[in-house]
């Protein structure tokens, strides 16, 4: 070849150290119509080394035929000669036969690299020439490099991979949820991930192919208990943190128990002792018996469905799947304070029926009642001062308790009045003509704590009335009943029948119920 057709070769991308045969090889491959043609006119004359262009038995205008390449995927069909001279043809027939050489092996590459590898690796080895056999190590690296290293937390590996991935569903509220700096260091790899990230993590550290499809990508994720375990998590985290940040009211002042299953309980409250006897000489023991009341209770499940869509799955929306718990935890636990305030002011205010006397939870008619009207039961220093009397001078049987008030509870209306009655530090009772001395101390301050609650409001009397409550410790009232003790709604992962996505059903076993009357008094307040 002479020195100026491989000059202006070199110009165009041959390698400077190519040999003679690759050189020729590249002309008669890789040229396009306008350098061919370019090329043609420097083929011809002697090159000045004397080298002779071709194999044995060529001329110097004709370029000697390199070795027969087998035919395969991709490569160009082979219109060279074995030797001899290059065929006549004209510049319109090479570059019809560089066209579809191009066109084969474009169609070769993009079929080698399928869903695998990069577009931009593809796009690469077509811009750069590249055969099959050149682009195969190529698309290889690529895919090794795609795919993500094994994780390493200290000297737990990919057993952890779940609970990492659903710690960086949380980074951006580590704190709140508890997290670690040790955690949040090892989910940041993943921080920033959406749904199909998440899918695609889980199938490249099990050694699983990520389809690019959204799709298969969603077919191929759900058949590994990881990526339902990591969903499941974040939504069961979401849950319970909706549930824990709801403000409830009613359990501020409500007891607890627990039940061991779904049947109806009986809650067997013992009366109390008599007076203990002075003991005689003989040291024999007055024997004496208790009386006792029973009221009932029962847990109830409470629950909701919902679906990850394949609208929201397509639509890559992570925050869905933390935003739908969370609202619905707190909806679960709203649910409690609901019931029970429902019970609170039930039959027109005087609350549900007691098993102990068959009397209404609030009521007028008994030896010592717990519910005071009329006029001197307007929420203000008489009222509280009558009020906390009436809680004062409660008994179980013919014995004082002396349950001792702690929580006042008042509609919105009568906020700003409690506020005033609890908190201030003096209380200015009025004018007197007479040298009548009045104390500046607020005998109120201090001894309750106010709850505003705003579902009294639409009950009877609900703008007026107000309740004193006693420390549950001392006298329960109202009890919350738990399953087993399970205090936080349940999550679970179903198969939706008729719907495309993955399915949910969150649950809550909990009841309300008042086991005793002796721990809250009511005031009509007019």
């Amino acid at each position: 070849m002479n020195k100026k057709l491989r000059s202006y070769l070199e110009s165009i991308g041959l390698a400077p150290g190519a040999s003679e045969q690759e050189a020729w090889a590249y002309f008669n491959e890789k040229l396009n119509s306008v350098q061919r043609a370019q090329a043609e006119k420097l083929k011809g004359g002697s090159d000045p080394t004397g080298n002779a262009p071709a194999a044995s038995g060529a001329t110097h205008d004709a370029p000697a035929a390199p070795p027969e390449m087998p035919g395969g995927r991709g490569t160009a069909p082979d219109h060279r000669l074995q030797t001899g001279a290059t065929p006549d043809r004209t510049p319109e027939q090479i570059a019809t036969a560089a066209v579809r050489a191009e066109r084969e092996r474009v169609a070769a590459l993009t079929e080698l690299a399928g869903d695998d590898v990069p577009e931009e690796v593809l796009d690469a080895a077509l811009r750069d020439g590249l055969t099959v056999e050149q682009a195969g190590p190529r698309f290889l690296a690529a895919i090794r490099e795609r795919r993500p290293a094994p994780i390493t937390i200290g000297r737990e590996s990919i057993e952890k991979l779940g609970d990492v991935l659903v710690d960086a569903a949380f980074l951006g509220e580590a704190e709140r949820f508890g997290l670690t700096p040790e955690r949040q260091t090892a989910a940041r790899e993943f921080g920033g991930l959406r749904l199909q990230g998440l899918a695609r993590a889980v199938l490249g550290r099990s050694g699983q192919r990520a389809p690019d499809n959204p799709d298969r990508l969603f077919a191929t994720a759900v058949t590994t208990n990881t990526f339902g375990y990591v969903l499941s998590t974040i939504m069961g985290r979401s849950l319970a943190r909706g549930y824990q940040e709801f403000t409830s009211t009613l359990r501020l002042w409500a007891g607890e128990r627990e039940a061991p299953d779904f049947r109806t309980r009986t809650d067997v409250r013992m009366g109390e002792f008599a007076a203990p006897e002075k003991i005689n000489d003989g040291g024999e023991l007055p024997h004496d018996t208790i009386g006792d009341s029973a009221e009932t209770y029962n847990a109830e499940t409470y629950g909701k469905t919902f679906t990850l869509t394949r609208k929201t799955w397509i639509n890559d929306d992570l925050g869905a799947l933390r935003d739908w718990p969370r609202k619905l935890g707190r909806a679960m636990a709203r649910n409690i304070d609901q019931i029970g305030y429902d019970l609170l002011v039930s039959a027109s205010g005087v609350g549900p029926t007691m098993g102990e006397d068959s009397l209404a939870l609030f009521d007028t008619t008994r030896a010592t009642p717990n519910y005071q009207t009329g006029a001197g039961t307007v929420l203000g220093d008489t009222g509280l001062a009558t009020g906390k009397k009436l809680m004062r001078k409660l008994k179980h049987g013919d014995v004082f308790i002396n349950v001792i008030p702690r929580i006042l509870l008042v509609p919105p209306e009568l906020e700003h009045t409690a506020m005033k009655l609890v908190q201030s530090q003096e209380l200015m009772i009025g004018s007197d003509s007479s040298a009548t001395v009045f104390p500046t101390k607020n005998v109120h301050q201090g001894t309750l704590a106010p709850i505003v609650e705003p579902r009294l409001s639409a009950a009877t009397n609900g703008t007026t009335a107000w309740y004193l409550i006693a420390d549950p410790l001392q006298a329960e009232s109202l009890v919350v009943v738990y399953l087993s003790g399970n205090r936080n709604p349940v999550i679970e992962q179903v198969n939706p029948v008729g719907i495309l996505g993955l399915g949910w059903r969150a649950y809550h076993d909990v009841g309300v119920a008042f086991v005793d009357w002796r721990g809250i008094v009511r005031s009509k307040g007019a």
